[in-house]
């Protein structure tokens, strides 16, 4: 049985946006790494909108999941740092953020819990705010400006699959 002060790795999740026609332009799908989480089955008519609904549903999965639980490992960290440039300085081990990152040309996206160095050192990493929230931040975590606001408006005449939660970038 695990102790209350033992450290936990991060957790993650994983969604790939996959096509049955890529790479020619078709509708898309999200597949999520989560067990038993199946996204709505709804064709998705563009990679914006594979990216939005995407991003979106890791941001929902985050929220239900709640705040990152004290003595968490910082995921980037767990896996050697891999998912950054090495000429940042080290992990700082203990994680406090809920990031949202990208691979693959926007193909592959992860929610993972993490250290603000690892986070701070991820290009186009996004910080998911506590829903409700402007300034949720951990006592001692200075607000990102680059944070994921909690709801965005699709422009007029766009539909999206799924929440609309986070912004496009």
């Amino acid at each position: 049985m695990a102790r209350d002060d033992e450290q936990h790795t991060g957790r993650l999740w994983t969604v790939r946006i996959t096509s049955d026609r890529y790479p020619q332009p078709g509708p898309m799908a999200l597949r999520c790494s989560e067990p038993g989480c199946r996204p709505d089955p709804v064709p998705l008519p563009s990679a914006t909108a594979a990216r939005t609904a995407a991003a979106g549903h890791l941001a929902s999965h985050g929220h239900t999941a709640g705040p990152v639980p004290q003595a968490t490992a910082c995921r980037c960290g767990t896996d050697g740092c891999s998912w950054h440039a090495r000429s940042v300085p080290g992990c700082e081990g203990r994680a406090v953020r809920q990031v949202i990152t990208y691979t693959c040309a926007g193909r592959v996206w992860r929610l993972a819990e993490m250290c603000a160095q690892c986070a701070g050192a991820i290009p186009d990493a996004r910080i998911l705010r506590p829903l409700n929230s402007h300034a949720g931040n951990p006592p001692g975590i200075q607000p990102d400006p680059t944070a994921i606001p909690p709801a965005t408006v699709p422009p007029p005449g766009v539909q999206y699959a799924g929440p609309v939660v986070v912004q496009t970038w």
